[in-house]
């Protein structure tokens, strides 16, 4: 990325895939992005290269289920008990 312009726009390019889990910059000098998700490779960089010019693809991994970042499921509340009239007659 070679100016501030750019790198914005490569970052609104990114976050309209669905599947994103998250886009960070890496690097030294910050000219590499790390985008994180089940996204297209090759439909995102066909975007990137229409949209702002040339990309490159440095590293490709395939994340199994160990390797992806901890996703913390909802736990439903339980709701209170009811409470029982209570009637004693003497």
């Amino acid at each position: 990325m070679h100016s501030p312009k750019c790198r914005t726009k490569a970052f609104k390019i990114i976050a309209g895939f669905p599947g994103l889990l998250s886009v960070a910059m890496k690097g030294d000098d910050l000219r590499h992005m790390e985008v994180i998700g089940d996204i297209d490779e090759v439909a995102l960089a066909n975007m990137l290269r229409r949209k702002i010019g040339y990309v490159e693809t440095m590293k490709l991994d395939i994340l199994d289920g160990r390797n992806q970042p901890a996703i913390e499921p909802e736990v439903p509340q339980q709701p209170f008990p009811a409470e029982t009239p209570c009637c004693s007659i003497m």
